[in-house]
């Protein structure tokens, strides 16, 4: 008799919730899709600045890092703080408002008063302005000791500059209003780089925050903290060891451990597995398509000069030049290549490409120069090591 799987949304939501009774989980705590601003770890320090400002005021705050590396966390968070103080209130842009008329709206919405009395007061003729002035927010936050805070979340997907400059003369207009800008900062795109200058030369080196990633400790600490918001008791399924391993491979980026954890309860519960051991985690690591610590290791010291003679003789120039002079801006390595400075941008990220092509650890890494507001660029020593043979 041939027995079919069951192949459904309700078979499988039958077979994940009799797995997650096993913990006396409610759900998946890992579903990093989820933001769980409550159940934040780590950024103390950033926590503490985000505080200061909030009570203090002074420019504004830009917070930049990754993405996953829980920007957004951090702004729910204080968000999460404000609501238990009724001085404070918050407007939270998650994408960009459809025009400039809307941020007046938005803004003009959340510092209104609800409540009886206003209702009572529309009933009698009053109408909300179509416009923020300066006297609006004196009357609805200076006079009453009020702080509004705007959240400008995922700035680098902010195209107008007219929202933009509109969100800034906004907050401009009163001493109790606070702007909170939060973006990306990767080696394509640096969210710094998009805002006016108008903007960016309010924000004082102090709240100037960059994220970084979750130390081994903070990164187990997120995954106690989310199993048992869901009910469950320590690291269970996982063995502890498994969690360190999966740290490592993952280096502590937040949303990028938590998908991969995730991940691992549905391989999971998939093959019925109760535990979850560290070659449970290797397993799926290479089922996943992250390559652990170790075996990036392993990697470095297989590349063989051979390597060179899959990439073209630009990229090799280029990386030649890397070898001989590291620390370069792709303006510097454009004049040396005698070719504009969008090519060689794109033949930085072709050589990157062909190394995971190849499964081996990228050949060049970047980081942001602050004294010279660039990116600057290197070579990573298992490729260097093959220049220097020559």
């Amino acid at each position: 008799m041939v027995r079919f799987m069951d192949v459904s949304l309700k078979g499988y939501e039958e077979k994940a919730a009799g797995w997650y009774s096993q913990f006396e989980w409610k759900g998946n705590p890992l579903d990093a899709k989820t933001i769980m601003p409550e159940l934040i770890v780590g950024l103390e320090k950033e926590r503490r600045a985000l505080l200061q400002y909030l009570v203090n005021g002074g420019g504004y705050v830009l917070i930049k890092g990754p993405v996953g590396a829980g920007k957004t966390t951090i702004c729910r968070w204080l968000e999460g703080e404000m609501r238990a103080n009724p001085r404070y209130t918050s407007i939270f842009f998650e994408e960009p408002p459809k025009d400039a008329r809307d941020v007046d709206y938005r803004i003009i919405s959340a510092v209104e008063e609800e409540g009886p009395l206003a209702a009572l007061r529309r009933i009698f003729g009053y109408r909300r302005p179509a416009f923020v002035t300066p006297e609006f927010l004196s009357e609805k936050l200076e006079k009453k000791d009020r702080i509004a805070v705007v959240f400008l979340d995922e700035a680098h997907i902010f195209e107008s500059q007219e929202i933009v400059y509109r969100i800034k003369d906004i907050v401009d207009m009163s001493v109790t209003c606070r702007l909170i800008i939060s973006g990306i900062q990767t080696q394509e795109t640096d969210v710094e780089g998009l805002l006016p200058d108008a903007i960016v030369n309010r924000v004082a080196p102090v709240n100037r925050l960059m994220l970084a990633n979750l130390t081994k400790e903070e990164a187990k600490q997120l995954v106690l903290k989310r199993i048992e918001n869901f009910g469950g008791k320590g690291f269970t399924p996982f063995e502890e060891s498994a969690v360190e391993v999966a740290c490592d491979i993952f280096a502590g980026a937040p949303r990028s451990f938590l998908l991969f954890l995730s991940y691992c309860v549905d391989r999971a519960i998939e093959e019925g597995n109760r535990k979850i051991n560290k070659e449970h985690i290797m397993r799926y690591a290479g089922q996943y398509g992250a390559i652990p610590k170790q075996e990036r290791k392993l990697e470095e010291r297989k590349v063989e000069r051979n390597v060179l003679d899959e990439f073209s003789k630009m990229q090799i120039g280029m990386m030649k030049l890397l070898s001989q002079k590291p620390m370069q801006t792709v303006k510097e390595l454009a004049v040396s290549l005698n070719i504009n400075e969008e090519p060689a941008r794109t033949q930085l990220k072709r050589i990157n490409a062909k190394c995971r092509q190849m499964g081996i650890q990228d050949a060049i890494a970047s980081r942001k120069d602050e004294s010279r507001k660039s990116y600057v660029f290197w070579l990573n020593d298992h490729i260097a090591r093959l220049f220097a043979k020559e």
